[in-house]
């Protein structure tokens, strides 16, 4: 089946992906086994792996995105949405969980219970238009959420008081031409240092 998504983790020798069959693949790198496989309604479109933590996250058109028990993956926490989700991520220690869905909003949640923690304040003109992140981060001490779209624009997120603390526009590679770059990845550096590589073949870093 296609593959709309997958994330590897390091050093765990484990990789999941999203397929377009509803269904969400755990294998093992090393023997190319299937470990897992993790069920949804419709396509899954996202998904993230805290291999640590024994926890995945998938995100579907089925409007919902869940949370896995790798040790038993036939239990699952479901997060609810009103639209198809296109991005999920962990945070490092895997206590939180972020899940983002088009024309709906964009949420943090305890991985433990499922319980909402807050929304990311979007305007409802943007989510009408169907702007969505294109990629997301969270900081180590699970203060922070740098987020990616697809117009190009990086944003970072106070996730303690859920408002918008910094925006940067990524530059144009040229100068003349529209810039239709989006924002693959994001990451956080030292000394508030940032990085996101975009679609116009440019790696960025910026304070």
């Amino acid at each position: 089946s296609k593959i709309n998504q997958l994330a590897i983790v390091d050093r765990n020798n484990a990789v999941i992906v999203a397929l377009e069959n509803h269904t969400s693949l755990l294998i093992d790198i090393r023997s190319g086994s299937t470990l897992a496989v993790l069920n949804h309604q419709s396509q899954v479109n996202s998904v993230d792996l805290n291999a640590n933590e024994n926890i995945a996250i998938t995100g579907s058109t089925d409007h919902s995105a869940k949370i896995w028990n790798l040790l038993n993956p036939l239990q699952s926490m479901s997060l609810k949405h009103n639209a198809a989700v296109n991005l999920v991520k962990l945070s490092p220690d895997g206590s939180l969980a972020f899940s983002m869905a088009k024309y709906d909003k964009a949420m943090i949640w305890n991985a433990n219970n499922a319980n909402v923690r807050g929304e990311i304040p979007l305007s409802s003109s943007l989510l009408k238009r169907g702007g969505v992140f294109t990629t997301a981060k969270f900081s180590s001490d699970n203060q922070w959420l740098l987020t990616g779209t697809a117009a190009g624009i990086v944003q970072l997120w106070d996730i303690k008081n859920f408002r918008l603390s910094r925006e940067w526009k990524m530059p144009k590679r040229y100068f003349i031409r529209p810039n239709k770059s989006a924002v693959l990845a994001v990451a956080f550096g030292s000394n508030n240092h940032y990085s996101a590589i975009t679609t116009n073949g440019l790696l960025h870093r910026f304070n």
